[in-house]
């Protein structure tokens, strides 16, 4: 019984560095993170970034070559989700997880792979050109 309060209470502070390493600004008074949370966390980091940019250009400038890099970012970031995820040979993902701060990556690998799928769509689409006057 005191072996098993000394793992429990010893294992407190290191789940605890996870969080502070992996998502500084959660505090568990937040409640664990949600599919929305972590669909915010990924499209905040500099790849989201990218691509929120990408998928901008590419709606403004109406080309369907800005398309495919779109495509592939999102692809590219679906894929690093997924494995960020799933494969997790040190267990800090699944540490964080069980501390509530990281959440079921689904909602976004599903967000990105319709943007995936959308842009290839739209690549693979003639270009308009104006009729001139």
């Amino acid at each position: 019984m005191v072996a098993t309060a000394l793992l429990v209470l010893g294992a407190g502070p290191a789940l605890a560095e996870v969080c502070d390493k992996e998502r500084p600004n959660w505090s568990p008074a937040d409640g664990p993170a949600s599919g929305l949370s972590e669909t915010f966390h990924v499209f905040t980091t500099a790849p989201g970034l990218v691509l929120i940019a990408l998928v901008t250009a590419a709606l403004y400038f109406k080309r369907p070559s800005l398309w495919t890099p779109t495509a592939l970012v999102a692809g590219l970031l679906a894929l690093l989700t997924w494995a960020g995820a799933k494969l997790d040979p040190t267990g800090f993902y699944q540490m964080a997880r069980s501390e509530g701060c990281v959440a079921d990556p689904t909602l976004p690998i599903i967000i990105l792979a319709a943007i995936s799928i959308i842009a290839i769509i739209q690549s693979l689409r003639p270009a308009r050109r104006e009729k001139e006057l």
